[in-house]
């Protein structure tokens, strides 16, 4: 099943790319993702164990990381205050084969 069609919103993401000598995150350089952003007001199970309250669901067909920086549609992706990190991530692959879909939690 291709979902490309319903992926109709747009985000920005800075993938995490390690520390810097200060020991301060680094990130590469932003890059636009075809997704689709629900609001979804749920608590999830981070990958430490600790139960966190969400507002966002994005799903997407590109692998985004945990330590990743995350736009939403409207925000000021010139503003790192204004991205957010992952709460959860879940991927799943058809049996049939075909592309992985991800669905991050914000």
């Amino acid at each position: 099943m291709n979902l490309s069609g319903r992926m109709i919103h747009t985000i920005y993401v800075a993938a995490y790319s390690g520390v810097d000598g200060s020991g301060q995150s680094t990130y590469a350089t932003k890059r636009a993702v075809k997704c689709r952003v629900e609001s979804a007001f749920a608590t999830v199970r981070s990958p430490d164990g600790t139960q966190i309250e969400v507002n966002h669901k994005i799903v997407t067909y590109e692998a985004i990381g945990q330590q990743d920086r995350i736009w939403l549609p409207g925000a000021d992706s010139t503003l790192t205050r204004a991205s957010k990190r992952p709460a959860a991530i879940a991927s799943a692959t058809p049996l049939a084969g075909g592309q992985t879909l991800y669905e991050i939690a914000l």
